[in-house]
């Protein structure tokens, strides 16, 4: 998952793939993250998919008396915090994902973009 791999130069038995090799470095190869087809930097056939996901809380309302210190309520919250892995507490604000996919593959996402049918949705 991501924009690009690394790889292995390709054909290593090549005067070219040998300089690549000798150097170290590493070619960039894309393929599609849905079903693998390979693709090229510059391919016609090659699209971009970001999914962002985030909070969708409101503005935050504090009710702070005029006598409370706003020092130990921030302490309050840290602490609060620090019970959750910095991690779960990232997934829960914002998250983004980057995909390459192919145009079979970007036509399916834009029938089904949540991997349902509208017909599957549940009542409410």
């Amino acid at each position: 998952m991501g924009p690009f791999r690394t790889c292995d130069p390709p054909h290593t038995d090549s005067k070219v793939g040998l300089r690549y090799a000798e150097r170290g470095i590493k070619l960039i190869r894309y393929e599609c993250d849905k079903c693998g087809k390979a693709l090229t930097a510059n391919d016609s056939d090659r699209y971009v998919v970001k999914i962002e996901i985030y909070a969708a809380a409101g503005p935050v309302e504090l009710d702070l008396e005029p006598q409370a210190d706003p020092g130990a309520e921030l302490s309050k919250v840290l602490a609060s915090l620090s019970d959750i892995h910095p991690d779960e507490l990232e997934d829960k604000t914002y998250r983004l994902f980057r995909f390459d996919v192919c145009d079979r593959c970007r036509r399916e996402l834009l029938k089904r973009p949540l991997g349902t049918q509208t017909a599957e949705r549940p009542s409410r």
